[in-house]
């Protein structure tokens, strides 16, 4: 069992160090302990890739919690929540070709503002919401609540 470990380990020192994954660290510290070595900088290196590796998973859970408690607390809230899909490829152009005008909307948006009308025919807005990035923006997806509104009413 100690010849395989040589030639890890010889192997290892021959090779630029971003060209080791850390999966060879495993297994140098696998037939270690296969053959009773203890690499005291091995075992912490594993240690502490173990515990980065967990907090890196923690992050991702907690943000799916986050996530899921905000949907849930948003459809326990409201009794109608109204998403409309939008053109993204459309909204998502800098430069708008018929008009030649430049879109405010774009990835990585730092504002936003939500526009409702009474109906399709309105000039002047129902409402005119200032979005706020902290609060009303999850990833590139912005969102608002906005009481009152009826039927047939839209956003512009």
């Amino acid at each position: 069992m100690l010849d395989p470990l040589r030639a890890e380990l010889e192997l290892l020192k021959r090779l630029r160090a971003d060209h080791i994954a850390a999966k060879r660290f495993y297994s140098v510290q696998a037939m270690a302990r296969c053959a009773n070595l203890r690499f005291d900088w091995l075992d912490t290196w594993v240690a502490r890739d173990r515990k980065r590796w967990h907090e890196a998973v923690g992050v991702a859970s907690r943000a799916r919690n986050r996530r899921r408690h905000f949907y849930r607390e948003l459809a326990r809230n409201y009794t109608a929540i109204v998403i409309e899909p939008l053109d993204l490829k459309r909204a998502a152009a800098k430069i708008d070709q018929a008009t030649g005008e430049r879109s405010d909307f774009t990835r990585k948006a730092r504002s936003g503002r939500t526009v409702l009308f009474d109906d399709k025919s309105s000039e002047t807005p129902f409402v005119s919401i200032d979005l706020d990035p902290e609060m009303q923006k999850r990833g590139y997806i912005w969102h608002a609540v906005v009481e009152d509104v009826g039927i047939g009413q839209s956003d512009a």
